[in-house]
């Protein structure tokens, strides 16, 4: 799907941590620019530049 997609930012969300971290290793493996994982509450900033707060 990544790689049919092409997104340049991916941000986790559902699951425990090992899930989001796993889920974000597929993703920069297929080419994704940026993977973004948080804890519950964490907010991202996706514009301009992609990062957590």
């Amino acid at each position: 799907m990544y790689q049919w997609v092409k997104p340049r930012v991916t941000i986790s969300v559902p699951g425990e941590e090992q899930h989001m971290q796993t889920h974000a290793e597929v993703a920069l493996d297929t080419g994704v620019f940026k993977c973004l994982v948080g804890r519950n509450g964490d907010l991202f900033m996706i514009r301009p530049v992609p990062r957590m707060r």
